[in-house]
């Protein structure tokens, strides 16, 4: 299965693509429905969907403050779960921050997700804590920053 990882802008045609499968995916089951007012950062926040033939099956966000890359609504269709898209998402997130310098990834993971993070190379930071009725752990991965190029000789 070919997959691939496009930025997509703000309020176009795909954005609303990814906004309904972030909504189907993490809130229509536990009867609730996405807002944009939820997110207040949603325009300047980065957009990635996973396209596999022509269709979008799964949608990621990212937006860099103060160093930190905050990752957040990771979510992919049911019936690709479990195929790496999920890790391609994530892995085009980490390679954004390492692009911009940034000293870590961070986001609040779900109880159903911490394994799949830990995979990733992410740790706890933090304590347990309940988001719309769902368990979740603040999760940190560091980056290393490349060597500097003072001192060499």
């Amino acid at each position: 299965m070919t997959v691939t990882i496009h930025q997509v802008t703000y309020d176009s045609a795909d954005y609303h693509r990814l906004f309904w499968i972030r909504n189907d995916v993490l809130r229509r089951p536990l009867g609730l429905v996405l807002q944009r007012a939820d997110f207040p950062e949603e325009a300047q926040t980065c957009h990635l969907g996973a396209l596999h033939d022509g269709v979008y099956i799964g949608a990621g966000c990212c937006l860099l403050k103060n160093g930190v890359m905050r990752a957040s609504q990771i979510a992919v269709l049911p019936e690709y779960q479990g195929k790496a898209v999920g890790r391609l998402l994530m892995n085009e997130i980490i390679s954004l921050a390492r692009g911009k310098g940034a000293e870590s990834v961070v986001l609040d993971a779900r109880q159903t997700a911490f394994a799949f993070y830990e995979k990733l190379g992410f740790t706890y930071a933090g304590r347990p804590f309940t988001k719309l009725g769902v368990s979740h752990r603040t999760m940190i991965l560091p980056l290393k920053k490349a060597p500097s190029a003072r001192g060499r000789g």
